[in-house]
Parts: structure tokens; sequence; C-alpha cells
């Protein structure tokens, strides 16, 4: 890696654990709203559900759900540890907070879910408290490459953090990437994960052939970096096969610091 900067892996604490109430089933994933080609399955669905979800590491993946432009979608995202001593960072997509011009209105956060179990509970999350690169909420034609944001818990004490890497061209070249999210084609609150190489790192965007549907915007693609630790280097964002994830950049974990310290 000749540009990286990471942060150590950190354990989850002990909460009481609590059951998700409503049903999210059948709803969609907010990029409905900006793109027009869905997340893909390319191929043979070969995606593997994860249960129980509290297991490492899939405990720091969350499932979303949120009010935009009046309509509740659900989506994904991940507790990133930027180091904040004041928020608990979940990185996600820039569509699953803002969207047709406007934050979201409502946003739940509920990490390691598996269908109604919340073992570390659920977050509801104000509208202040979410955040989205400014060339998303700019829009303007195709913004794709800074669909990236932010949702900001205050600090828990309980909830961990997977670490980060921004990974050179040669680090990131045939590297296999995991994606671990919560799909709407699948049955509700059920986590998913699918693995394999990078076929495509651009300046912005990390491309693979793993599977993945709607409801999986925002969560990560993660790696084993060189010193075997599990960190993120992508924002699971787009479909098409192949797939693609907003690449964790210098100007990515910029903002991530950022806002986790605003």
């Amino acid at each position: 890696m000749a540009e990286h900067t990471e942060t150590e892996n950190i354990e989850m604490g002990a909460t009481d654990a609590t059951k998700v109430a409503g049903n999210d089933s059948g709803l969609q994933n907010p990029g409905v709203l900006s793109y027009a080609l869905p997340e893909s399955v390319c191929g043979n669905d070969t995606r593997s559900r994860v249960s129980p979800a509290s297991n490492f590491p899939y405990y720091w993946v969350c499932s979303l759900r949120m009010t935009i432009a009046g309509s509740n979608f659900i989506g994904s995202g991940w507790l990133c540890n930027t180091g904040s001593t004041k928020f608990d960072v979940v990185a996600t997509a820039g569509h699953c907070v803002f969207g047709d011009g406007a934050f979201a209105t409502s946003m739940e956060v509920i990490p390691g879910r598996d269908v109604d179990e919340a073992p570390w509970g659920t977050f509801n999350v104000a509208t202040a408290n979410l955040r989205a690169s400014a060339n998303w909420q700019a829009g303007g034609g195709d913004q794709s490459d800074f669909d990236y944001g932010a949702i900001l818990i205050p600090k828990t004490g309980i909830l961990g953090a997977m670490g980060v890497a921004v990974m050179s061209d040669e680090a990131l070249k045939d590297r296999v990437t995991t994606v671990s999210g919560y799909p709407g084609d699948k049955p509700a609150g059920t986590l998913w994960s699918n693995g394999g190489p990078i076929t495509e790192a651009t300046a912005h965007k990390i491309r693979y052939m793993t599977d993945t549907a709607g409801g999986q915007s925002g969560c990560p693609s993660y790696t084993w970096s060189d010193d075997n630790i599990i960190r993120g280097i992508g924002i699971h964002a787009y479909g098409g096969c192949p797939n693609a994830s907003v690449r964790i950049t210098s100007d990515v974990w910029d903002d991530l610091v950022a806002w986790g310290n605003s």
C-alpha cells in the first residue's frame, strides 16, 4: 500500500438485545431515486446468508431503514473506525442519506441485524446527524464517483468499528474483496455476503462481479490487508455487472474523519 490510512479493528461491547419493530419487506433502496440500473446478481446467485449476524466481522454491518422524499426505503451501512471520540460513524452510500434534494427525514440503524433480532439495539438518528459528500449534494450530471455519506451516532461505548485502508492501484489489483449487506430480494432483515477479485480500480471506484441487490447500497467492500486485519476499502453503491463501490481514497477518508469530529 503506497498510500494508506489505517485504524485498528475495535470489538463490539455488550448491551441489551431488542427486537426490530415493523416490517420492511418489499421496500426498495433509495438508489431508485438516482440510478436506472439496479444492483445486480451476475449469473448464478452465489451469495451466502450470514446467521447469526452478531459474529465477527459481520456485527459491523448495519441494516438501515430510512424515509426520503416521503417514501420508506432500506439500505446498508458499516461501522467505520475514524478515531472519533464523539460519534460512532456509520459509512454508507450518499443516496442512502440524501436524495431528491434533501436529507432523509428519518433514519434507523440496526447493527448486526438478523431478521427481527437486534443484538446491540436500534438507533434512531436525527437528520442533523446525517452527512453526504458535497458533490453528491450538489447533484447535476453524473455524481456517482461521490456517492458516499455517513450517519453519526452519539458515542455509545458499546459499538466497535472496522478499520479502513486507502490502497494504491497496485495493492488493489486482483485483490479479493467481500461485500456484505442487507439486500431487498432476500427475506427482510437477513444479511448476505459474497466475495471475489476486483476486476477494475479507477480513481473513484472499485468494480467486481460480486453478487449484490438493491438494499446492499452503503455496505462495506472489505479485504484482509497486508497486516492480516480486515479493513474497509470501498462503500458499495452501484449495479451493472460489474457492480461497484465508491473507492475509499484519501479525500473520502478525510470526509469520514471530519464528519466524525463535526
